[in-house]
């Protein structure tokens, strides 16, 4: 019987590893500034590789034209997937033009990008995270001054973040409830240019009831720019991909909530269904995405909501 056993662990062992044998992966980073992208890149090397795939790791320290360089000479490599971070969703074209003309797969990741010939989108729902974060954020100030803050929109993730939040405050704003005293949109997820529109505008935040930050760090510069984070636990403040430091400040109200995005289970997903793809494989339960008026094959996670209620259940699973 345990001879059975051992004979049946190692074919299935075979099978995961000849899923991917011999066939190369590119993985394009937009950049490692927030820590976030290293994580990914490592979950997503661990799944390639424990199938059987070969990864070669690029990051393109948010030079679109880099990126696009990048791209050329993986595939001139001989890669068989590109697994992009897109530098720029919107005008990615030429990545897809390249890909095309040699038959290699294109898989966006995280974010999308807005070309029909996209072979597939693996990512959460982003427009989700938005109305979670101004779900919140209304259930918490029915009434009063806001400000938003959110990314680039050469990320076309930062556009859906965006419009989520404002479907949901939509009514608030039209009944006079809510009012959006500051809507901004910063030219990239930089926690120092979030800090330097914020002196630069001049906010009044005892004037402020609430903040909706796309993401956890443009709290941080909240903080900088008011000299303390003490402040902030009377404004309430909405954040996304937490780390553990973030724990401590829900605890104390330094920050409200945040939306978590179990990054392993991202990766896992898209090495599984691009190594599919590559094989051929059929019924791989994927939906039509449709962001504007493009659509392509993908997979979205549900993201999670974090606050003080449900904090102690997440805080073992956050990274440093």
């Amino acid at each position: 019987m345990r001879k059975m056993i051992m004979t049946y662990l190692l074919l299935i062992c075979g099978i995961q590893m000849s899923i991917g044998q011999d066939l190369k992966i590119g993985l394009l980073f937009d950049q490692f500034a927030s820590a976030r992208w290293e994580i990914d890149a490592g979950y997503l090397e661990k799944h390639f590789n424990r199938l059987g795939a070969e990864c070669t790791i690029t990051v393109a320290h948010s030079s679109f034209d880099k990126q696009v360089s990048q791209a050329k000479e993986l595939i001139e490599q001989g890669v068989d997937a590109l697994v992009v971070i897109a530098v720029d969703g919107a005008h990615s074209q030429p990545i897809l033009d390249i890909a095309s003309k040699n038959n290699v797969l294109v898989v966006a990741y995280d974010r999308p990008i807005l070309d029909d010939r996209v072979d597939l989108y693996v990512s959460y729902n982003n427009l989700e995270v938005g109305k979670k974060q101004a779900q919140s954020m209304v259930e918490n100030v029915p009434e009063g001054n806001i400000i938003l803050i959110n990314g680039p929109v050469a990320d076309v993730n930062a556009i859906q973040f965006r419009k989520g939040q404002l479907e949901v405050l939509k009514p608030y704003v039209d009944a006079g409830k809510i009012k959006v005293v500051e809507d901004i949109v910063l030219d990239s997820w930089n926690e120092m240019e979030a800090l330097l529109k914020l002196h630069e505008l001049s906010p009044d935040f005892s004037q402020i009831d609430g903040v909706i930050s796309a993401v956890d760090w443009f709290n941080n510069a909240i903080a900088e720019y008011l000299g303390s984070s003490e402040p902030l636990k009377k404004i309430y403040t909405t954040g996304q991909d937490p780390v553990k430091s973030v724990v401590n400040k829900i605890e104390n109200d330094i920050q409200n909530m945040s939306i978590y995005k179990p990054i392993e289970s991202l990766a896992h997903k898209t090495a599984e269904l691009t190594l599919a793809k590559i094989n051929g494989k059929k019924n791989l339960k994927l939906h039509t995405i449709q962001i504007g008026e493009n659509s392509f094959e993908g997979y979205l996670f549900d993201p999670i909501v974090l606050n003080k209620d449900n904090i102690n259940e997440y805080k073992a699973l956050l990274k440093e």
